[in-house]
């Protein structure tokens, strides 16, 4: 990584006896977001080494005037293991009781480095639970993390913080509401004059995945009417995007798509 480049401008691979030349990658984009010049960013170039699946990553400042080879050391192997559970039942269990079907329930778990910059999204790590919700991130770099699982890529958790240091870490579990349904709501005014092409944000659990899966804002349509899906079963929050109005509406059980709500929005005209 050079200081002026988004991304690793140079990359390669170890042969049997951990010797690498670098060669060109040009990866302009990471997709992490993070400009060349975050402040957390490297101001220096460096060259980041990691095993994955195993080791995280060591990161080493290069130095143009030497001409020394350099040799990287790989910190030990650190493995998080944690499990996914919905209302308290693993995701199996779950879809085999009474409740409606939620669909597949394919679990994304991502551990999303922090205060790295640039080197972020190189240092993140993402896993997928097995049916019974366990899962294992395997070969985290030393650091601080964001921890937060999706199911199908629409349901999100609360997110959670992992410092990660040598040694062994204790288990991380999260465990989902009652996965909701679709609402379909009409935004009206104090009036009941519908509210057409208005942007509104919904409450849902910040982090890393938040950012992948779930637009900033969402926009009513000609006619005043929103579709929401993605929300835990039970009652959620919309507001304005310039947080002057905001208003309750009811999340039906998953596999539903509820009844229209009229939500009423006291806004200035």
């Amino acid at each position: 990584f050079a200081p002026d480049y988004p991304s690793a401008y140079l990359g390669g691979w170890t042969d049997a006896l951990g010797n690498f030349d670098l060669h060109g990658l040009y990866m302009f984009s990471s997709g992490s977001g993070e400009p060349a010049a975050s402040p957390d960013s490297p101001k220096k170039t460096v060259v980041v080494a990691w095993l994955p699946g195993k080791c995280g990553a060591t990161i080493l400042p290069l130095d143009a005037k030497d001409t020394t080879p350099p040799h990287l050391v790989l910190p030990p192997a650190i493995t998080l293991h944690g499990s996914v559970t919905i209302a308290g039942k693993s995701p199996a269990d779950y879809m085999a009781g009474s409740r409606k079907d939620c669909g597949g329930f394919n679990v994304h778990i991502r551990a999303a480095y922090q205060g790295a910059g640039k080197l972020n999204d190189t240092l993140s790590i993402s896993a997928y639970a097995d049916p019974q919700g366990h899962f294992t991130i395997a070969g985290l770099t030393p650091g601080r993390y964001l921890v937060q699982a999706a199911i199908d890529n629409i349901w999100l958790s609360r997110s959670k913080e992992l410092i990660v240091k040598a040694g062994e870490l204790p288990a991380m579990n999260f465990d989902f509401d009652h996965p909701g349904g679709s609402a379909l709501l009409l935004l009206v005014d104090q009036n009941g004059k519908p509210l057409r092409d208005v942007d509104v944000t919904i409450e849902a659990p910040a982090g890393p995945l938040n950012k992948l899966y779930r637009p900033k804002s969402l926009t009513s349509d000609n006619q005043g009417f929103l579709f929401v899906e993605g929300l835990a079963e039970g009652k959620s929050t919309l507001q304005l995007v310039d947080g002057k109005a905001k208003s309750d509406f009811v999340v039906p059980p998953a596999g539903i798509v509820g009844a229209k709500q009229k939500i009423t929005l006291n806004i200035d005209r």
